[in-house]
């Protein structure tokens, strides 16, 4: 047994206050999302916004304010605000069915073959084969029963978690943190 001490591998910089995980071998996720999942993405991150949470509130806060401020204005305006409640929702549904199904979309559900490892993400595919450093990405989320991978706030890679062997996800989970962050909910 060694006394040497092994440094912690150096991430993108965004949470230097985390450790390294010791070496993690690499984790193969043998993925092909599905319309449902982009579907399930998009209406998440359309109700996890925070302006959409708002929507929510406003109409019926507005509502009751005028309801006790025995306010006919108030109320009117908060029994229109009321249909955000039902129009946000759909909306999000409306865009993760375009997301969906859009035309050309049939390249987003080709399998993949996600080699992670301490020097980036493998990707395998019929189209392509490439490797991405850790230093791409900016964040990660779960959402809508994928992984996201965030190379911007609008773009992202989608790993279905079902994908991810389960005896690997504290593995998996890890080694996100340590390279990319911690997890944004």
């Amino acid at each position: 047994m060694s006394d040497e001490v092994t440094p912690p591998a150096a991430g993108n910089g965004r949470d230097a206050g985390a450790a390294a995980p010791g070496p993690i071998a690499p984790i193969v996720v043998d993925s092909s999302l599905r319309p449902g999942d982009y579907f399930r993405i998009a209406v998440a991150q359309v109700l996890r916004n925070p302006a959409s949470l708002a929507l929510f509130v406003a109409g019926p806060l507005l509502w009751g304010l005028g309801t006790v401020s025995h306010s006919v204005v108030v109320v009117d305006l908060g029994e229109r605000i009321s249909w955000l409640v039902v129009l946000v929702p759909a909306f999000a549904a409306l865009v993760g069915s375009f997301s969906a199904y859009r035309p050309g979309s049939s390249v987003l559900y080709e399998k993949v073959r996600w080699t992670f490892s301490e020097d980036g993400i493998e990707i395998e595919q019929l189209s392509r084969h490439a490797l991405a450093e850790w230093g791409e990405f900016s964040k990660w989320l779960e959402a809508g029963g994928c992984y996201l991978l965030h190379t911007s706030d609008r773009h992202y890679i989608a790993v279905a978690t079902r994908d991810v062997p389960e005896d690997r996800v504290a593995d998996f989970e890890a080694l996100l943190s340590a390279r990319i962050g911690r997890r944004r909910r």
